[in-house]
């Protein structure tokens, strides 16, 4: 039965054909790609057929370069991003927050006036105390 497959057209076209057919999307989408979006290793490789004698570090410090720089964008975005969320959180909210101080700052100004009378009239009492006449036991 093996036999009889191999002897066949079509089995034979099928072996070549269907990894060709398989392998081919992946190679045009690999091509796209890199005629389209290089990736930076393209890029020294198409520069290199171009100078044999290209010097490929300070490329690749040119690209370093441009990654932080949109690194840093990316940064400045999130952080404009945050800066704006947390804006609106704090207008929406601006009101009860400078309430709730407003009370807080009240209760700890009475508490405070509270503490500093308690204190006067224990070295009222202190004071009173110590000028009253003693009295000798005999």
């Amino acid at each position: 039965m093996i036999t009889s497959m191999f002897q066949t057209n079509t089995f034979l076209i099928t072996i070549v054909c269907h990894p060709i057919m398989c392998l081919a999307p992946d190679l045009f989408m690999k091509l796209v790609y890199s005629i389209f979006s290089p990736s930076p290793s393209d890029k020294v490789a198409r520069e290199q057929k171009r100078e044999p004698w290209f010097n490929y570090k300070l490329y690749a410090e040119d690209i370093e370069k441009q990654r932080k720089r949109r690194n840093n964008l990316d940064e400045d975005r999130q952080l404009q991003r945050f800066e704006s969320k947390v804006r609106f959180d704090s207008d929406v909210d601006l009101q009860d927050i400078d309430d709730e101080s407003r009370i807080e700052k009240k209760e700890s100004k009475s508490k405070h006036k509270k503490d500093k009378k308690d204190k006067k009239e224990k070295k009222k009492d202190r004071k009173s105390k110590s000028k009253a006449p003693k009295q000798e036991l005999g």
